[in-house]
């Protein structure tokens, strides 16, 4: 009998740029985004997804955040015109957090994650993503997707 389809809810609730507030303390996965500013709209403006994160048992994202071993070269590969912007949302449960971004690695692909690209290890998921603020260029960041390994 095949397993139900596990749906893992991931709602943003933060956008930052520049760096995480040290607000951010619960758990969860977060976004690390190039963006730019709108021209005519002075609006914060999606360029690419550069990396997908989540906080580990000791500390909530702005913990992981400080300690991780990329952020300066995050910032090295923006050009001139763009800037940091960070999305996060809220996962209590560790074991939802960590299928969650293993997901969502594994459909995105960002350049700066080296697991989850290739195999995703865990049963058919579904990962209902929302609430990007209607940021122009995120709709490939909103949706509803289903993730499993290729030839499973």
């Amino acid at each position: 009998m095949e397993s139900p389809i596990k749906e893992i809810d991931v709602r943003f609730k933060n956008f930052m740029v520049h760096e995480i507030n040290s607000s951010i303390t619960y758990h969860g996965v977060y976004y690390v985004c190039a963006m730019q500013k709108d021209t005519e709209s002075d609006a914060s403006v999606f360029s690419r997804l550069l990396y997908i994160g989540k906080s580990n048992e000791d500390n909530g994202i702005y913990g992981r955040y400080l300690g991780h071993a990329d952020k300066d070269e995050w910032k090295r590969q923006l050009d001139a015109r763009e800037y940091l912007g960070f999305f996060t949302a809220e996962i209590a449960d560790a074991v939802d957090l960590a299928r969650a971004e293993a997901a969502l690695i594994y459909a995105f692909k960002p350049p700066f994650n080296t697991q989850h690209l290739h195999v995703f290890g865990y049963p058919i998921t579904r990962v209902n993503v929302s609430n990007v603020w209607g940021l122009k260029k995120t709709k490939e960041l909103l949706g509803r997707y289903v993730i499993e390994n290729e030839g499973a």
